[in-house]
């Protein structure tokens, strides 16, 4: 079983999985918005949330603010918020649960918003 995560904006989605027994998901691409806020299924195991940012989609690493890793404490079936300004700049995205994610597929809902 795998983990979905699923990217939308202005009736689009995009969708990146984790592979059950898996903490990092594929890539989406978030050139045309930011990440606003993620929503949390029911089923999620992990209580944080990392990140990884590309350029390229090919070379990814670790997001750092302030000096430390971007990390956001979740739960299951809960809507957690995102600080749009950590992701400008971003072209492509990848989460990162802090548990290895089991009993999928689930789907993350990754909100997208246009911002200029």
């Amino acid at each position: 079983m795998a983990l979905q995560f699923s990217a939308t904006k202005i009736n689009n989605a995009k969708t990146a999985i984790i592979a059950d027994n898996g903490t990092v998901s594929d890539a989406i691409d978030i050139s045309d918005g930011t990440l606003v806020g993620v929503y949390i299924p029911s089923g999620f195991v992990g209580t944080a949330l990392t990140f990884q940012a590309s350029n390229d989609g090919t070379n990814f690493f670790a997001m750092n603010v302030a000096g430390g890793a971007l990390s956001y404490t979740v739960a299951a079936s809960r809507y957690v918020g995102i600080d749009p300004k950590d992701f400008f700049g971003v072209r492509y995205v990848k989460f990162v649960s802090g548990s290895s994610e089991t009993g999928g597929p689930l789907t993350l809902t990754a909100s997208i918003r246009l911002i200029r």
